[in-house]
């Protein structure tokens, strides 16, 4: 029997006063995403964000039924709502002044938590919020992490994934010697970078691991054998990705180990998640998964979900007029860079080579373009240069400025005997602000210079070792005027002199030599 009119109208009448206050929550996930996605694209290991918010939502779905006890507006209630707004407009106020720092990111993805912990207490109360915990915490999986922490992991597991696999060289009779990070062979050498660290496919197996946990309906404690099973099927499989390279690259040289790079990697990962999903089926025993029994909370008020949307809205709208006067009043750099290398007007007796770039630095800094030279001077001292570029407008990986020589010199087994410093250099009768990073290794000694440059001008304070880290301090400016976007990135490793002096005037010559200030744009 058909339901009568009257029913259909009220059904009808419950459905869209529960529109506005879901519509305020979607909105905060969008503004969260919009975000987030941009960092997905720029960082490559993070790409499997974009299956998060699916997932997440499937898993929310699946999770909604069941009983229900809508809650009211108390004050801890008020309390989860207000912290959220106010995290929805730091983070906005972020992306718009500093879009590369990663609090960005945290700010939204909070904020759209707490608002949905507010609506789906009003909507169901303590019962709906509890079943509600897990995918809004494996939301969180594709937020972007802390870059020092990253960097931190990065190192040690690199560093791990090495010691095992000139272990494992070594007991299959290959001669293998251990440099930092890189393998070092008879016939050719193999470098551990960022990408074969692990550290790509230790977070899109933790991931993996935590679906794969709700897939199969483990109790909690087997979700954590799962999770820290990933963790080690990961870490076990990129091990043996990069002895599988070093084999390679025995048999046939560098290039052919890297001929095999993808081919390799792609069937490590393959086998990591395949014996994930063997691990999560052994810890399910093959018991299906269950669902509650359908239930039907009441609806919130309508005037409660236009209040809670409005006000939603107008935090992106408001901070796009706040940050607008700024931009209209500071015009876009006419010109990217002040500098260019060229190896037209080398000195008599001096010599310069392009190197090109490898393909996993092109993939983790998505520079817009490269310029490198190996110089050597009229007494064959030798020095490498280095000029990053980015477009106006792109968005840079957020690790960009964090990613000092003091984070990759380490990992080629260079150790700094001193800490970093600044100073300034005369280059053409222009300044160019620098921070320095004296390295040893076997008893060379090595000065490595990094410049950044924002809208053509190089400014001190963007390498200053004391400012790298992503602190706090970064607010200071929040209200002053949106950070200008770091477009170009000088680097210098030449052989280090030790005197304060002869430092200076062996890297001014070297730069000298190649940077050509006529054909900077």
């Amino acid at each position: 029997m058909s339901a009568s009119p009257l029913a259909a109208i009220q059904n009808s009448k419950s459905k869209i006063q529960n529109l506005p206050w879901p519509a305020a929550v979607l909105l905060a996930w969008l503004l969260a995403w919009r975000h987030l996605a941009g960092e997905w694209v720029a960082d490559e290991q993070y790409r499997f964000g974009f299956g998060v918010p699916l997932l997440a939502a499937w898993i929310a779905w699946r999770r909604f039924a069941g009983p229900v006890s809508p809650g009211k507006m108390t004050a801890a209630w008020g309390l989860c709502a207000a912290f959220a707004l106010l995290l929805l407009a730091l983070g906005e106020a972020l992306a718009r002044h500093d879009p590369q720092w990663r609090l960005t990111g945290a700010a939204l993805e909070g904020g759209a938590t707490f608002f949905t912990l507010a609506w789906l207490h009003r909507r169901g109360g303590v019962p709906l919020v509890r079943r509600q915990i897990f995918p809004l915490l494996f939301a969180a999986a594709a937020v972007p992490w802390p870059v020092p922490a990253e960097l931190w992991m990065i190192r040690h597991l690199a560093g791990a994934v090495t010691d095992v696999a000139t272990s494992a060289a070594n007991l299959l009779g290959i001669a293998a010697l251990q440099h930092g990070n890189t393998i070092e062979l008879a016939r050719a050498t193999v470098g551990v970078d960022d990408a074969c660290s692990g550290i790509q496919s230790l977070q899109a197996t933790l991931m993996a691991a935590l679906f794969a946990g709700e897939i199969f309906a483990l109790a909690p404690a087997r979700r954590v054998v799962l999770v820290l099973a990933g963790a080690a099927i990961s870490f076990l499989a990129n091990c043996a990705r990069v002895l599988a390279l070093t084999l390679l690259a025995q048999r046939g040289g560098t290039e052919h180990a890297m001929a095999w790079h993808d081919f390799v990697g792609g069937a490590a990962t393959a086998c990591a998640f395949g014996l994930l999903l063997a691990t999560a089926f052994l810890l399910s025993r093959g018991r299906p998964a269950t669902l509650p029994h359908a239930s039907h909370p009441e609806p919130v008020r309508m005037p409660e979900g236009i209040v809670i949307f409005a006000i939603t809205l107008t935090i992106p709208i408001a901070l796009h007029a706040w940050f607008s006067r700024f931009e209209k009043s500071t015009p876009l750099a006419s010109r990217r860079s002040a500098w260019m290398l060229s190896d037209t007007r080398l000195p008599s007796g001096w010599t310069a080579t392009f190197v090109a770039p490898a393909k996993t630095v092109r993939a983790g800094l998505r520079f817009s373009e490269w310029q490198s030279f190996q110089v050597r001077n009229a007494e064959g001292v030798s020095a490498q240069i280095i000029r990053l570029a980015w477009d106006t407008g792109t968005r840079l990986p957020s690790f960009v400025t964090n990613h000092t020589p003091a984070v990759c010199m380490p990992s080629a087994g260079w150790t700094q005997p001193e800490p970093p410093f600044l100073f300034t250099l005369k280059v053409h009768g222009a300044d160019l602000p620098c921070a320095a990073y004296p390295f040893a290794r076997d008893g060379a000694r090595l000065l490595a210079l990094q410049s950044l440059s924002a809208g053509g001008r190089p400014e001190l304070h963007l390498v200053d070792p004391a400012q790298i880290p992503g602190t706090f301090r970064r607010l200071a400016t929040l209200w002053e005027a949106p950070l200008r976007q770091i477009t170009d990135e000088l680097l210098l490793y030449l052989p280090d002199p030790g005197d304060a002096a002869a430092r200076k005037n062996s890297a001014s010559a070297f730069l000298e030599a190649v940077l050509d200030p006529e054909r900077g744009r």
